[in-house]
């Protein structure tokens, strides 16, 4: 799942305090810790697994996935009473993702002779679980909850107050969970599949270590202007080449800049007049950026792709700007720059085996959810409309191709490309456009009842002036049983929506008078709901004023009880006194 999306959801809905401590630290092992056995990679049981994909010798199966995505939602959004669309996709498809990307690794690794061992994988583990509490001390101190410099006992304290555990409690169980599954066929699988990667940049750093001329070099600094072209023009590489013609025609860099470029301008200050900067290790491994590097003060590059748009550079100053503690440190830098570009060929490698077909899908359905995930993460939706409607269209056909697997991701897909196309400029295609929403909402309540859906289909219903709305405006009052403020929200949606269906004169007597019953029903159960929550507040205070009670008369008796009844010494008696004293 994308971390960003989850971060999204958890800061809107206020649980980021909740689960925060989930996501820095248990997420080291969070795709290893698979609780169905038969969940493997490549599958287990006694009948032949349902296949989503197969990477080379890896097959990814719809168990695993269903599994994974259920485990996540349960683990992180167990407190909403229905998933949104857009999460549910996200988790869908991060998952997938995920699994794809760890099985054209393990194809990579099987290719590069690369394998890992127990101590390895521990290792690579405490080295994650250290780098996750680093980065949650550092938010304690941030948010004032941990002081900075503060002992092991004090960090302990801080954990539990947060999560429930201290961190020795954490470290414990994690490590324990680990060699757990080390020790179970299956477990190990999917701790390599997922640690597979870093043995691969490990491998690939001993190709990677600088020579001191390159690991000097690396921190030259460039300092260009830009024209940024976000595609929302149309095609950007082709209207980047556009105005690179133009230059060449006689054309400034500057006026192009502050023509064409879409990016926002500093206040007081023209586009033209500001610049930024590269350094040679951040773009010297990637191949758009090679004719960048080989720029001289002056010059301007041909068009870049960057992701989903495009950039033309101006080199103003080339400058080697070493870190002061460059000598003392010099082996530290070496090592993050044999890491960075061992990433790099690692991502090179994977992106090669993918582009090269090595993906056989078996399931259209989860298919078009893979691209379309992948899409998400391309920028800016508006400049992918085309690819949505190409996306839409495709997952509007799966319905029809045999792949009851792969119907929900498609539905969900279909649901989402649907948003994000423009709503068009004619009654026609405003009206088409809304016919498929229809359609695909239909679709996806066809597998769980959702308020929020149906009452955008009631939406789209009355804007069509259509009598079904009343139809689908009871279905949402009947199954809205919750009394939380969930439940009131719906109370209130529906409520308002009955109000437009009598104003535009939409739905049956019979039908109005059902949608009214079904709201009086609901605010009847919802004040016995509250009733029964506040006697139970009630019977709660009692029984602490009794406890309370109970330990104060505890107390006051045992204050009364002779020191002999309470265990302790007597005084010592005149009598035994006199005799000390007297010898006897």
């Amino acid at each position: 799942m994308s971390i960003s999306t989850i971060r999204n959801f958890l800061e809107k809905s206020g649980c980021a305090m909740v689960v925060s401590i989930a996501l820095a630290i248990m997420f080291v092992i969070g795709f290893l810790m698979i609780a169905n056995p038969n969940a493997a990679r490549g599958g287990g049981g006694d009948s032949a697994p349902l296949l989503i994909a197969q990477i080379g010798k890896t097959p990814v199966t719809f168990d695993e996935v269903d599994d994974l995505s259920r485990q996540q939602t349960q683990q992180y959004f167990a407190q909403l009473e229905s998933v949104p669309p857009e999460l549910e996709a996200s988790v869908l498809g991060g998952v997938l993702r995920q699994l794809i990307n760890q099985s054209l690794v393990m194809e990579l690794a099987q290719r590069e002779g690369v394998s890992l061992t127990d101590d390895q994988i521990l290792s690579m583990v405490a080295m994650q679980f250290d780098q996750s509490v680093a980065s949650e001390k550092t938010r304690l101190v941030s948010e004032g909850k941990l002081k900075a410099g503060a002992t092991a006992a004090e960090v302990d304290e801080a954990f539990k107050k947060e999560g429930g555990q201290t961190l020795g409690e954490i470290r414990a169980k994690n490590e324990a969970d680990v060699k757990k599954m080390l020790a179970d066929p299956t477990g190990r699988t999917n701790l390599v599949a997922y640690f597979t990667n870093q043995a691969l940049v490990n491998e690939y750093k001993k190709q990677s270590m600088p020579t001191d001329e390159q690991l000097k070099k690396s921190f030259d600094t460039l300092t260009v202007k830009r024209i940024v072209f976000n595609g929302l023009k149309g095609d950007p590489m082709a209207e980047a080449k556009k105005v690179a013609d133009e230059i060449k025609g006689g054309l400034s860099f500057e006026q192009a800049i502050d023509r064409h470029s879409t990016e926002t301008p500093t206040e007081g200050k023209k586009l033209s007049e500001s610049t930024t900067s590269l350094t040679v290790g951040s773009i010297e491994g990637l191949p758009d950026y090679q004719p960048v590097l080989a720029l001289k003060p002056g010059e301007v590059s041909a068009p870049i792709a960057s992701g989903a748009g495009a950039i033309i550079y101006k080199l103003v100053e080339r400058k080697n700007v070493l870190p002061p503690d460059f000598d003392k440190e010099k082996a530290r830098y070496a090592d993050a720059y044999a890491t960075q570009a061992a990433n790099r060929k690692v991502t090179a490698a994977v992106d090669k085996l993918r582009d090269e077909g090595l993906i056989q899908w078996k399931s259209e359905g989860y298919h078009v959810l893979y691209d379309f995930v992948t899409l998400l993460d391309q920028g800016d939706p508006a400049t992918h409309v085309d690819q949505f409607r190409e996306l839409e269209e495709r997952a509007a056909a799966l319905g029809t191709t045999g792949d009851p697997a792969g119907a929900k991701p498609a539905a969900l897909v279909r649901y989402l490309a649907l948003q994000r196309l423009p709503a068009g400029t004619t009654e026609e295609e405003k009206d088409t456009l809304a016919e498929k929403k229809l359609e695909a909402i239909g679709n996806l309540l066809l597998s769980s009842e959702n308020a929020e859906l149906r009452l955008q289909m009631v939406d789209l219903l009355i804007e069509r002036k259509d009598p079904l709305a009343a139809k689908e405006l009871l279905t949402a009052a009947e199954n809205n049983t919750s009394p939380t403020e969930v439940g009131q929200r719906t109370f209130s949606d529906v409520g308002a929506r009955l109000t437009k269906l009598k104003e535009q004169k939409l739905g049956t007597p019979e039908e109005i008078a059902a949608i009214e019953k079904e709201l009086e029903r609901w605010r009847q159960e919802k004040k016995e709901y509250d009733q029964g929550q506040e006697e139970m507040k009630k019977l709660e205070e009692q029984q602490r004023k009794e406890a309370e009670a109970d330990a104060k008369a505890e107390d006051e008796r045992a204050k009364k009880v002779n020191p002999v009844e309470r265990g302790a010494t007597p005084p010592p008696s005149s009598d035994s006194l006199s005799g000390a004293k007297s010898g006897n």
